[in-house]
């Protein structure tokens, strides 16, 4: 085998591996298999290869799900070109980098600007794999996503419907997206407050789940924790939501391992149960397992771990720790200041909270 071919089975290898990490939540290993198979790809193809196209959107999407959303965007930037210049203005890759640079705008905090993005998605997409095609669907679900930030319910609610019969069509009714989806309408009606509806959705995504993947998969954890959501803002059932977020955490564990984000994350509701519970030792320890797996895996400065910091200077406030609260809502604030996220809704909560403790006020907001 010559250097050549040898030097693309490693860029291969390196970028399964990358696929397979970033998979299980270790996205601080999957970015320098990433980068190494860039690297050799552009040596050995040319930095405007299509498939340096292809690794770059890979790499982007790594970048969202890190929170280094500027990263993203001139990486996916740079695909979009590759792939303009190499298959025309309006291609399917096209469509698919444009898709996936709205994701990055979506989950940087511009929901306006991501709009514009998928849209113009949309429209290549259409024209180029059909109106019914899953690409359409996805390009639909992130536009809910959008409008549901945008507290436009209606016409997230009007999107969410329109994926969910694409993915039925394409996929069939007991598949992941259609659960998806469902999960997604769920929380749509959480936030109208029609819990009823919110709950049937979320239990017709568990039924999918579980007929689809089996007891122990995370999707059927996705489930639980969009039920204790319901419970949980209903305020009435809280130790039951706490069940859930349990369970939810006994799955992904056994699934995922102890260190992986999506256990962060139930670790992080788990706080917030007990935090409304009364429980603020149990609170306390939740989040400053959650914040340790973030900081792990994501680094110091991510969105996560400026919305943990924030709770956990909540609690602090309330069992009279000023110094403490006051070090954890600076820390918070200085996250959402570097991520440029500070206009969010968590983040002027933070800084709301932070004010407070520098004019000498903890208690809770």
């Amino acid at each position: 085998m010559d250097s050549g071919k040898s030097s693309l089975s490693l860029a291969n290898a390196k970028m399964n591996a990358a696929e397979s990490l970033r998979a299980q939540g270790r996205f601080k290993e999957a970015e320098p298999c990433y980068l190494t198979a860039l690297r050799i790809c552009e040596k050995e193809l040319g930095p405007d290869d299509r498939m340096v196209g292809e690794i770059s959107i890979r790499l982007g999407n790594l970048l969202v799900n890190v929170g280094r959303y500027e990263e993203s965007l001139k990486v996916l930037n740079r695909a979009l070109q590759i792939y303009r210049n190499s298959d025309g203005q309006r291609s399917t890759n096209v469509g698919r980098v444009i898709f996936r640079i709205g994701d990055a705008l979506l989950w940087q905090g511009r929901p306006e600007e991501a709009l514009v993005k998928l849209e113009d998605a949309l429209s290549i997409l259409k024209e180029t794999v059909g109106e019914r095609h899953y690409r359409v669907g996805d390009v639909l679900t992130d536009k809910g996503i959008c409008f549901r930030r945008l507290g436009l319910l209606a016409d997230a609610r009007a999107v969410n419907e329109e994926a969910l019969e694409i993915f039925r069509k394409e996929c069939g009714d007991d598949s992941h997206n259609v659960a998806n989806i469902l999960g997604n309408l769920g929380n749509i009606f959480s936030d109208l407050r029609m819990y009823a509806e919110a709950r049937a959705n979320h239990e017709e995504a568990l039924g999918i789940h579980r007929r689809v993947h089996g007891e122990r998969h995370p999707s059927v954890a996705n489930s639980f924790m969009n039920i204790a959501r319901i419970l949980h803002e209903q305020g009435q059932q809280l130790e039951e939501a706490c069940k859930m977020h349990q369970k939810a955490l006994k799955i992904r564990r056994r699934a995922l391992g102890d260190e992986h984000i999506d256990c962060a994350e139930c670790l992080m509701h788990l706080g917030n149960d007990h935090g409304l519970l009364g429980n603020h030792d149990e609170a306390m320890s939740s989040y400053l397992q959650a914040l340790a797996i973030y900081t792990r895996l994501l680094g110091n400065d991510n969105e996560r771990s400026a919305y943990v910091h924030h709770k956990i200077a909540m609690q602090a406030a309330v069992s009279g720790d000023v110094e403490g609260a006051l070090q954890h809502a600076q820390d918070s604030v200085g996250i959402y200041v570097r991520l440029s996220l500070t206009g969010t809704e968590d983040g002027v909560l933070a800084a709301g909270l932070l004010k407070r403790l520098e004019g000498g006020d903890a208690g809770p907001a």
